[in-house]
């Protein structure tokens, strides 16, 4: 029985993030008004000593790995205020030996001095200090971002007294377990946000998406996706088993088999592209399909003709100038420049290839995983075992390997591998962007160097795509 209402759940969330991707949510307790114009808000200590150097970090850091890391809001600064020059966003923090609380909700903060107060000398705590100090921060947060009391809500049943501020915006259903509801048995959900918490944050911030980048996800079997400063997420097709993303063009296999691209904005209408397909992939100015068990590749327009370049093609990749293919006695072949040249053999017993402009990757039937760079025709250096899947990005190399462990190769091919996430069962890259589909479901992503936090895009994904190089 237990088991059965856990997959109800996992069934109904599924249905309520698709929903919530394709319209306007209309029940996390949110004060509209009280809502950021900016997802940078600038943090200041009004009176910040050495003696509590440590106490903030631990705020700081309970922010960042709670409204930072599943929303597009990042909170910057953190220095004593006066510090900065600050033009727009500013909350500022008094710390004192009282009762924490915040002067209102969300942007009524702003530059308000002792906006917000917390306390960092917990001694009547029935945990430990430190403990305190981050599931009370989490919460006064909450309040900065906007969120009222959840407990104060009509619908929740609950028997502790309206607090603070209410809301006028119901974004998720009424949450037990919300780091923002008085009647959570678990104290302050132990600094941790629920997954009705993440899901309406996301919804009033936006998901973590720095830069604005395109990307689609498949959820709940069809396909969304985001760019640019919009908060949430466009319903793009429904149906879909596989994307690809290059440049202004996004391409899907619906389980039909049916193959379709679009050009432009998301907004922008879907052409069919082929019958009977099994994998597409585009790249600049190319699209690549294999029908019917061949591979196909056309340039230029969508409306353009393809060239058949290969009977009994398994897998493909696409570069700039490069096209390679796995034939179906497993061979490697590579083609360079023009689509009408000449297949080099580069590799025998593979599964999968990829190629970017000057490095060539083919995983091997035995898990290995060789890559060679420069010349078509250079030597492979062998750089992993046990690998189920790979992605090269420019200069980096992302695996996962059989346990479900996902590691990035950056610089040359003898660097060493550094581990970036666990439970993994999709990986992805994108110039300086990584992104993960974890084990729940999760779709995680990070910009820049390997060791930035990850941050939550979505839930409920199978598949994540990024534009391919």
């Amino acid at each position: 029985m237990i088991f059965r209402r856990r997959i109800l759940g996992i069934l109904f969330l599924s249905v309520f993030v698709q929903s919530i991707c394709a319209q306007d949510i209309q029940y996390v307790n949110v004060l509209r008004a009280a809502v950021w114009d900016d997802a940078e808000i600038t943090v200041c200590w009004e009176n910040p000593d050495p003696s509590n150097t440590r106490e903030r970090k631990l705020v700081e850091n309970a922010v960042k790995n709670t409204w930072e890391k599943y929303s597009s809001i990042q909170f910057t600064g953190w220095q004593k205020c006066g510090t900065l020059r600050i033009l727009s966003s500013e909350l500022r923090i008094k710390i004192a030996n009282e009762h924490p609380h915040t002067k209102g909700l969300g942007k009524e903060l702003n530059h308000v001095e002792a906006g917000m107060v917390l306390n960092f000398d917990w001694d009547g705590c029935s945990f430990s200090n430190d403990y305190c100090i981050k599931i009370i921060a989490v919460h006064e947060f909450g309040h900065a971002l906007g969120f009222s009391h959840e407990h104060n809500r009509s619908d929740c049943g609950c028997h502790e007294q309206p607090q603070g501020t209410d809301g006028d915006w119901y974004a998720t259903p009424c949450d037990i377990e919300s780091v923002m509801n008085y009647c959570n048995p678990n104290y302050n959900n132990g600094g941790e946000l629920s997954e009705w918490d993440k899901i309406g944050l996301r919804k009033v911030y936006g998901p973590f998406n720095p830069q604005g980048d395109r990307v689609v996800a498949i959820i709940g079997g069809n396909l969304f996706g985001i760019e640019g400063n919009t908060y949430s997420w466009t319903r793009l097709m429904n149906g879909v088993t596989q994307a690809s993303i290059s440049d202004n063009r996004i391409g899907v296999i619906k389980r039909d088999k049916t193959a379709w691209v679009k050009e432009g904005g998301l907004d922008s209408d879907w052409v069919k592209v082929a019958d009977d397909a099994s994998k597409i992939q585009l790249s600049g100015n190319r699209i690549g399909v294999i029908i019917s068990g061949n591979l196909h590749v056309k340039e230029g327009s969508i409306n353009s003709n393809y060239d058949k370049l290969l009977d009994g093609a398994v897998n493909f990749s696409l570069s700039a100038n490069r096209v390679g293919v796995i034939s179906s006695d497993g061979k490697a072949l590579v083609k360079e420049g023009a689509l009408n040249s000449n297949w080099v053999h580069v590799a025998d017993n593979c599964r999968s290839i990829e190629l970017t402009s000057n490095r060539i990757a083919v995983l091997l039937n035995d898990n290995r995983l060789m890559i060679k760079e420069g010349s078509i025709n250079s030597t492979y250096v062998h750089v992993a075992d046990n690998v189920s899947e790979s992605q090269l990005s420019n200069n980096r190399i992302i695996a996962m390997i059989n346990d479900r462990t996902a590691w990035v190769k950056e610089g040359s091919l003898n660097s060493n591998w550094t581990k970036i996430a666990d439970g993994v069962i999709d990986i992805n890259a994108s110039g300086d962007i990584l992104a993960v589909v974890l084990d729940n479901s999760n779709a995680m992503l990070k910009k820049g160097t390997t060791n930035q936090n990850w941050g939550l895009l979505n839930i409920g994904v199978s598949s994540l795509y990024l534009p391919n190089n």
